[in-house]
């Protein structure tokens, strides 16, 4: 009998984002914060640091690194927000579930899991 990690590791991300879903939709319009918002309005605090983060290359190459602070569903899709703290990023960054790598997903479901109890 073969085994098929990829399969396996579609599953879990596919869990986990069900998890997400199902919290987030729980809590209303209003985005689920992954941390609270007194920590990274004004002077960051070394927490925000410590969160999952969504990475974006820009048309230079550069992997600008977001920590990501919250979640949201917009028109039907997982919405994560990233935070522009980290290098010479200003503008504040958005991704869906599909510009996410599946241990960042897990990260966060472990982390809305834990918020949670």
């Amino acid at each position: 009998m073969s085994k098929n990690f990829v399969t396996e590791a579609n599953n879990v991300r596919l869990e986990a984002l069900t998890y997400i879903r199902e919290v987030v939709s729980k809590h209303g319009d209003n985005p689920y914060e992954l941390i609270d918002p007194s920590t990274y309005d004004g002077e960051i605090e070394n927490e925000v640091y410590e969160l999952p983060r969504g990475v974006y290359v820009d048309k230079f190459g550069y992997h600008n690194e977001y920590p990501l602070i919250n979640v949201s569903i917009i028109k039907n899709v997982l919405t994560f927000g990233g935070l522009a703290c980290i290098g010479e990023v200003d503008d504040d960054m958005t991704f869906n579930d599909d510009e996410l790598d599946t241990d960042v997903i897990c990260t966060i479901a472990n982390k809305i899991f834990n918020l949670e109890k």
